[in-house]
């Protein structure tokens, strides 16, 4: 079922932009959600916090919008999330979007890490880089490919 969007925007001390969202964003709403965020990342904003809590999809046009949003800012700010859906999460995290904005569990968790730098704070660090044995193994392996070919 279909939940009408709805947008509320703030300045919480400190001077950060809060954007609480409920409902739905996709290719129909992320306009609007586009007309509410882009004033408070234009504005001056120490930071820029968007609430998901109340969001229960979001679809690549809100990355979109989100990832122009970032760009437009300096690099002493950041867009920070807050996103305890986990299918809201994942979305972030199989597009690996997650290492490019602060995802946290809870507003007051993202608020209180703000007091610090928004700029690189993430959930989860990224992975390394593989070390010598581990790209050695993956040599040692059979491609899948020459497997299937082979009729094994």
């Amino acid at each position: 079922m279909f939940k009408e969007l709805k947008l509320a925007a703030e300045t919480v001390d400190g001077g950060m932009f809060v954007l609480a969202v409920d409902g739905e964003i996709d290719l129909f709403t992320a306009p609007a959600f586009e007309r509410e965020l882009l004033p408070g990342v234009e504005n001056g904003a120490t930071g820029v916090l968007i609430d998901l809590t109340d969001c229960r999809f979001i679809d690549a046009t809100v990355l979109g919008v989100l990832l122009m949003a970032r760009r437009r800012l300096d690099g002493a700010r950041g867009i920070a999330l807050v996103a305890a859906d986990p299918h809201v999460r994942k979305v972030f995290e199989v597009t690996g979007l997650d290492r490019i904005f602060a995802i946290h569990p809870t507003r007051a968790a993202a608020l209180a890490e703000a007091s610090g730098d928004l700029v690189g704070v993430r959930t989860r660090e990224p992975p390394s880089a593989p070390s010598s044995d581990q790209r050695a193994h993956r040599r040692d392996r059979p491609a899948v490919c020459e497997a299937a070919r082979s009729g094994s």
